[in-house]
Formats: structure tokens, sequence, C-alpha cells
């Protein structure tokens, strides 16, 4: 594993345990972002935070806050010296500020040096504010300044979350509703891993449809990628940017792009670079115009989704400011599919591309099941089918340890845009993940997974799976493309839902293990090494009540390891792509990325 970032949470006045002092591994990786009513007995009132932000200059607090933004993903997230001393430190060193309550804030943050003020979330909100009331020629803006708005917004963030839409939701629904939102943000891993997973599967044509082709898929990528084959476009385009992404906030590297970049620092296709930053840029005056929009009654922001799609602010003087390098990164997974999807429908029709991309999504996951099982540390038995869906198919993927079997399912279906970026009520959240996990078959729609894995373990049971023991112990395991949110609100939603309409409730059938792409790719590098994925699913279902995400199961198995977790043949594989980028693009030295 590496770079694994700690999530924050909003402080509800019950402590979130710290990694140091957590007694529930299930919580360890969530901290609680101080908040202004933790200091002062209130939040600092709307009027208050309008006021403090108008006084500021707009681009150079804009970039300030993409520059915490870079130091938070790339240079060890929420607990990061330089991310702590840009922040909770920046609160406590004197600072011209234009509130009066600074030096009470000064002392209670030398006093609790832990806290998190920082996070992902915050940042967007923030940005929004800025651009709907930050004016061009105010006061330059200190990092004290930043970190006090910072701490001023986080009491704010909640208004953000859409209203109950109705749907009769209890307690845990509206919990999970919740956590869903923060569970998209500060989302860390392995850059490298992740850029080379975003090739992989773009790369991989489906077994099947419209696009199996070889001169479909060609087709289909030309239409996407400014009439550039993919291969040239991912290396030659995409991940330049990429890689400058992982500097920014490191040392000092400005999020801050000039006009010139392609020219400058690359042999790229002009015309190709020039259309993706045209394509993933947002004029400043329309970004404005979207964050004014976007406010609420008070004037504060709302749902900030103005950079959902566009993660590059372009200023007047043509200039770009990165607004992070998540935003950035996420072209090498969203925004792949995003353009394929458009290219699909323009070619196709608008119901080609998702069950092309979900034979893609689960073509990948064999692949890298097959490198795996063929280390010679593997334990276990690696069950494949001959073709996607055939007749001799138990699950996408299974393993077979003796009486123990692993049942697989690869979930490629990603979050509605509404859902993503909160425009959504909690109901339709909720909705949605039922319709993923737990909803029966109807309308022509399948079942939701959980329903499948059930139907898998009632086969098992009744003795119609050749070599496999009716009576194995069986450890249904979902893997989505996308961060669903596992952990402790997850797992105790999941688990009261199944219990609820009787699914995977049968003896020696462990509850279910959620899996993002990322953390498959984890578990599936720790098989290669000898560790069993059974003792991993053990330890995980076992453990603090099965509340716990894999990311924080996985490093009890690897005690006194550094060593990134990757997949065998993955490092030499985006290895050579990293040096492809360098020696047919760059006028120098390309920094490696995730060592």
């Amino acid at each position: 594993m590496n770079r694994k970032q700690r999530r924050a949470v909003r402080h509800t006045g019950t402590a979130v345990a710290s990694p140091r002092t957590a007694s529930r591994p299930a919580f360890e990786h969530l901290h609680a972002y101080l908040c202004a009513h933790e200091i002062f007995g209130r939040p600092v009132s709307s009027a208050e935070i309008l006021a403090y932000a108008r006084d500021l200059d707009l681009v150079q607090t804009f970039e300030m806050l993409a520059a915490v933004a870079g130091t938070l993903a790339n240079d060890g997230g929420l607990e990061s010296q330089r991310a702590r001393s840009a922040t909770i430190g920046a609160l406590r060193a004197p600072w011209v500020g234009a509130d009066p309550r600074v030096p009470r804030v000064a002392l209670w943050c030398a006093a609790h040096p832990e806290r998190v003020v920082a996070h992902e979330r915050v940042i967007y909100w923030l940005q929004a504010l800025v651009l709907a009331e930050c004016r061009s020629g105010g006061r330059t803006p200190t990092l004290g300044d930043v970190a006090w708005l910072m701490l001023t917004a986080n009491d704010h963030l909640d208004a953000a979350s859409s209203a109950d839409d109705g749907g009769g939701l209890d307690a845990l629904d509206t919990l999970l509703a919740s956590t869903a939102r923060e569970s998209r943000f500060n989302v860390g891993g392995d850059e490298l891993a992740a850029m080379m997973r975003g090739y992989q599967i773009t790369a991989t044509p489906p077994e099947s449809g419209p696009l199996a082709s070889s001169t479909a898929w060609d087709a289909l990528h030309r239409k996407a990628f400014f009439d550039m084959a993919f291969h040239d476009y991912f290396v030659r385009v995409l991940l330049p940017l990429a890689l400058q992404s992982t500097m920014w906030g490191v040392g000092l590297e400005s999020p801050m792009l000039g006009p010139d970049f392609w020219s400058r620092n690359t042999r790229a296709d002009l015309r190709a670079g020039e259309a993706l930053f045209e394509k993933l840029s947002i004029s400043e005056e329309d970004a404005r115009e979207g964050a004014r929009k976007e406010r609420g009654a008070d004037g504060l922001p709302r749902t900030p989704s103005i950079f959902a799609h566009t993660p590059l602010l372009r200023l007047a003087d043509g200039r770009f400011i990165a607004v992070s390098p998540w935003r950035v990164r996420a072209q090498l997974r969203l925004g792949l599919w995003d353009a394929c999807r458009r290219a699909a429908c323009a070619l196709h029709n608008e119901h080609v591309w998702t069950p092309a991309f979900g034979q893609s999504f689960e073509l990948w996951a064999r692949a890298v099941a097959r490198r795996v099982a063929e280390s010679a540390r593997f334990k276990g038995t690696l069950n494949l089918s001959l073709k996607l869906g055939g007749a001799d198919e138990l699950e996408d993927i299974v393993i077979i340890d003796n009486s123990r079997v692993a049942l697989v399912s690869a979930k490629a279906r990603l979050l509605p845009h509404a859902v993503a970026q909160e425009t959504a009520g909690r109901a339709s959240v909720v909705g949605w993940y039922r319709s993923v996990f737990l909803d029966p078959a109807m309308n022509g729609h399948r079942a939701g997974a959980l329903r499948l894995l059930e139907s898998r373990v009632q086969r098992i049971r009744a003795g119609l799976v050749p070599n496999v023991d009716p009576a194995s112990r069986i450890y249904p395991v979902v893997l989505t493309y996308e961060q669903l949110g596992d952990g402790p609100v997850l797992y105790t939603w999941v688990r009261k839902r199944c219990e609820e309409a009787e699914v995977l409730q049968q003896p020696d059938v462990a509850p279910v293990t959620f899996l993002s792409a990322q953390d498959y790719e984890w578990l599936m590098a720790a098989a290669a090494e000898g560790t069993s994925v059974f003792d991993v699913l053990d330890y995980r279902t076992s453990t603090d009540a099965g509340l716990m995400s894999l990311d924080v199961a996985l490093p009890r198995f690897r005690a006194g390891s550094s060593k990134p977790l990757r997949v065998p043949g993955m490092e030499e594989a985006s290895e050579a792509l990293v040096n492809e980028s360098r020696d047919f693009l760059f006028r120098g030295v390309v920094r490696g990325v995730g060592r």
C-alpha cells in the first residue's frame, strides 16, 4: 500500500479516535476536522465569513487554496508536516487577520496541535466562496487567512448537503447518505498504480457487443481522444499533465500553469494538448457565475459542482490554476470513462457504453487475478470461466482454498452525477445503494449484487457447483470501480438490510466485503507475496464487529514492510509508459511518481 490517506469527518461532539489512541481499528482512519464552534461555543456566522472573504484577492486566495490541496494530495495527506504547518501551524502563529478572535484561536490550536483543519471537501467549498465573493486587487492572503476560512467554513459544510427528499428514511439511512458524501473526499492511494489502472481498463476492449472488434474500439478512442490512438493520447497528452500534478504543493511547485504549458514543457501534439485544456477548463467569469448560482439564502456555497468536470480555472490572462491534483488525476479514471461514453453515444447509441465498460472492467480484474495466481507464493486456486458469463461461470472471480471459497462480483456501475455531486436528496442516495446491492430483479434489470451473490451461495449449498464442497465457508466480495464509502456505516447498513431481506444469512457465509479497484489490487498484490486472501477476509469480517475497511485490515499482515503493494508486472509496465512519455515528450527529466 502506498500513501493511504485518512478521511476527515465533521466533529459532532463525540470525539473520533486518532490513529495513535484508537481502541477500535475500524475507526483509525477517521479524523475529526476542527470547527470554529469547538473554540467559540458557536459557529462563526455566514455574514462574518462573507465579510472576511470579500477583503481578499480572488486569484491569490484561489491559488493558495489549490496549493494546500496539492500538499494534502502529494505530501502525506492530512497528517503531513507540511500540511499541518500550512494550516493548524498557521493558526498558531500570529498573523494580521481581520477578526479580533485570532489570538484566541492561536492559543487553542497551540494546545491541540494534532487536529485537522484542511481537507479536500472544505477546499472546494472555499474555492466556490472565493469565486463568488473575493475581488481582484483585494488584500494579499496569508496562510493564516486561508486556515481561518477553513476553520470557520467547517461548521457550514453540512448545510451544503442535500435536503431529505422523502422516502421514509430511518436514522441509519440518513447516516449512510451523509457518509457516502464524506467518503468521496481525501481518498489517497498509489498514484502510479492508478495511472496504470486507468490505462489498462481503457485499453481493454469488451468481449462482445458493438465495440468488441479492434476496429470499433480504435474508432471509439479516436472519436474520444481528438483523433488520436488511445496509447498515443495517454502517453503524449494525458500522462504529462498527470505527472505534473504529482508535484503541486511539494516544495515550491505551484498549481499555476502557463498558457504555453504544452509548447514549453513538452513536445506533445499541441492541437490535442490545447484541446484537452479547453475541455478541462472553465473561464473565471463562467466559474464565478456558476459559484454564485450555487449559493444558499445565506450567501454561502451549498453544493459546489462547478469543477466536477473542469478541474482547471482559466484566468483572463490565459493562465490556468489547477483546482487540485485529485480533480486532475480523476481524468485517468472518470475522465477517460466519460470521454468514451460520449464517443459511444455519438458513434452508436446511449445503451452501448455501459455494458462494454462493465466487460472491460471485469476483464481487467480477471487479468490481475491471473497474474497473481501465477506467483509461486499464491495460496489457493483461481477459478475463472472460459468466457464472461459462460455456462461454467460461478462468479466473475472465484478463489478456492480447501473448504473456503471467495466469490468476487465485479460491478462497474458509477454513482450518478447528482449523487456524486450532492445535488440529489438523501433518499435518492440511499435508493441508489439499494438498487446496486439489494433490489430484486424487475423490469428487465438485474438483481442487486448481494442478491446475485445469494443465488451463488444457494447453488453451492445445493451441491450444484462441480469441485466446490457444498459445506465450504463462503466469502462474498463486491468489487467496485469507484470508492463507495466502505467502512463502519456502510457495513452496518448492509448487515441490517441483508438481515431484513434474508440475504446472505446462511451458516458459514462471511459478511460481505467491499473492495474498490484500488483495494482489490492491494489485496491481490499481498496474495502474490504469500498472504492468504482468506486470512485477510477473516480478519476484516471478524475483528471490530466486521466494520473495518480493507485498507485498515490489510496492513496488519505486512508489519514492518514499507514496500508499496503492487500487482506483479505493474511497476515494469507503468515505468515503460512513464519512460516513453519522458523520452518522447519532455525536454528534461520527468520526476517519478509513487516511489
